[in-house]
């Protein structure tokens, strides 16, 4: 089970994650993978839950914008979770859509704020983005 966090402090953003990843049966694997996805010099994302998750949203943002902020990065964790309902695509992301996955996105806003965004995916549903200056969630 995957801990994540994120912190918000005066004049800076911190996000932290373990790097365990194991199998469905909760059975690790290995102890050097990094949960946190750097998407360019605004925004970054830790992810928990179903490792296939990051996988795909790696692949989505290899050639997005420079100038992505946290909001561009929410709205694409929910077009994943949208693309995953395609049934010809479906096949591929069955654990993605039935394992629940959590996220903290850090970084800065269309305002360039600083600002943290807790967002889940859990029984199905994707929930709404909560802002929050700090968070963890827990195995």
């Amino acid at each position: 089970m995957s801990v994540i966090l994120g912190y918000k402090a005066e004049d800076k953003l911190y996000l932290a994650a373990d790097n365990r990843t194991s199998t469905i049966d909760d059975v690790p694997i290995r102890d050097d993978v990094n949960k946190i996805v750097v998407v360019n010099n605004n925004v970054a994302v830790a992810f928990a839950g179903y490792g296939g998750t990051q996988t795909v949203f790696e692949g989505m943002i290899k050639n997005i914008s420079k100038d992505f902020k946290v909001e561009d990065v929410l709205f694409l964790l929910k077009i994943l979770y949208c693309i995953c309902k395609i049934p010809w695509y479906k096949k591929y992301t069955k654990n993605i859509m039935d394992l629940g996955s959590r996220f903290i996105v850090a970084g800065k806003n269309k305002k360039d704020e600083c600002c943290m965004y807790t967002v889940s995916y859990i029984n199905g549903k994707f929930e709404k983005p909560s802002l929050t200056d700090r968070f963890l969630f827990p195995p």
